[in-house]
């Protein structure tokens, strides 16, 4: 195990030496715990935000049309809704919990519109899309074999720390 953490890893996702040794001991780190919360809570705020913006391009756009459009649009925007409330109740839970689970291995990526995953001796684990961003130029740099031990939050399967075991 690595004692000195890499510290692009620890820009990438934002931890430090002492939220590492938390993990390493099973556990979240509070500064970690107030991440997580925020991450889940700006994603409300800019979905609002975006939708707000559409809805006035689009009534500039099409006018009393608009209002044809009008059931598909909330319907869209109430199952967004519900998906983004039941994330942030999967993250509460996972901060609540209070512990941390991690996975050692050589990483894979896919990535998704609005993040990315990380496949690690098969398990499949999130990352928010600034991360996938940074993690997809540092991964280029070190060798494939690299071998990672990922810490992450067991129910949202969100990453919140990694280090290089070995390479």
């Amino acid at each position: 195990m690595s004692s000195t953490p890499d510290p692009d890893l620890m820009r990438i996702f934002d931890f430090t030496t002492a939220d590492l040794e938390a993990n390493r001991a099973g556990h979240i780190a509070e500064h970690q715990s107030q991440h997580l919360l925020k991450e889940v809570s700006l994603f409300g705020v800019w979905f609002i935000l975006v939708y707000f913006i559409a809805v006035v391009v689009m009534f500039r756009n099409f006018g009393t049309a608009l209002f044809l459009i009008i059931p598909f649009q909330l319907i869209l925007c109430i199952v967004v809704i519900a998906t983004a409330m039941y994330n942030k109740q999967i993250v509460v839970s996972d901060v609540g919990l209070g512990i941390v689970s991690n996975v050692s291995g050589t990483i894979k990526r896919q990535s998704r519109r609005n993040g990315g995953d990380i496949i690690i001796s098969d398990r499949t684990l999130k990352v928010s899309l600034h991360e996938n961003k940074n993690l997809k130029e540092y991964l280029k740099k070190i060798p494939i074999a690299t071998q990672f031990r990922v810490y992450y939050v067991p129910k949202s399967k969100k990453v919140v720390a990694m280090e290089i075991i070995a390479s």
